[in-house]
């Protein structure tokens, strides 16, 4: 997919017959999240305001605090050794002018049955002139089928993960694995890499 940026809108978005017939009335095109690739693709946020003001979201972040960098450390192990803190957020007017699209996919309805919606923006120095839909598709049976069972197997292999590392036999066997044991195995299986490397270097100083 690549990099995208974030779209959400205040502005109610078009419809037509046959999507107003798909997904019902009670379906709201301003509680989805839309992705483009039109606005420079830096992962930001923009907003569509009800007057049509394109508004960009500007972050800014700060260094973390050393209790701060101790407490993710704690939760996410050394995944905790990277990160930052939000220290400002704004929304400012977007000065951008052209066609943008934009779109989304979620599931909708009793079935959850999965649809893509496309629309095209023109945009004119930070403010959206025009919204038209360009593209709309509803998951086909043969693909609802297929995702639901691909879903289902992958729920009963989560939930066998589960029951697998909960029990007490596996938490023994990972608390042995990541003691010193597991050190001394990698410097077995190092040593063990590093001899037929050493035998040829001295071969090579022998006969030459």
């Amino acid at each position: 997919m690549g990099m995208f940026d974030n779209i959400k809108t205040e502005k109610k978005l078009p419809v037509n017959a046959t999507l107003s017939k798909w997904l019902g009335a009670d379906f709201d095109t301003c509680k989805q999240d839309y992705q483009t690739k039109d606005l420079g693709q830096t992962m930001n946020t923009y907003r569509i305001e009800k007057n049509g003001a394109l508004l960009e979201e500007i972050v800014q972040y700060r260094e973390r605090t050393a209790s701060e960098k101790a407490d993710d450390i704690k939760k996410y192990k050394k995944w905790g050794n990277f990160g930052m803190r939000v220290k400002n957020r704004k929304w400012v007017k977007s000065n951008h002018s052209g066609n943008v699209e934009f779109y989304a996919g979620f599931k909708h309805g009793e079935e959850k049955r999965y649809y893509t919606i496309n629309y095209i923006a023109l945009v004119v120095k930070g403010r959206v002139k025009n919204i038209k839909l360009s593209e709309f598709e509803r998951e086909g049976d043969a693909d609802y089928t297929s995702r639901l069972e691909m879903e289902r197997k992958w729920a009963e292999e989560m939930r066998r993960n589960r029951e697998k590392t909960s029990s007490f036999s596996y938490k023994i066997i990972n608390f042995v694995w990541n003691s010193p044991l597991r050190i001394i195995f990698h410097k077995l299986y190092n040593l063990s890499h590093g001899i037929p490397n050493f035998i040829l270097k001295l071969e090579r100083t022998l006969h030459y």
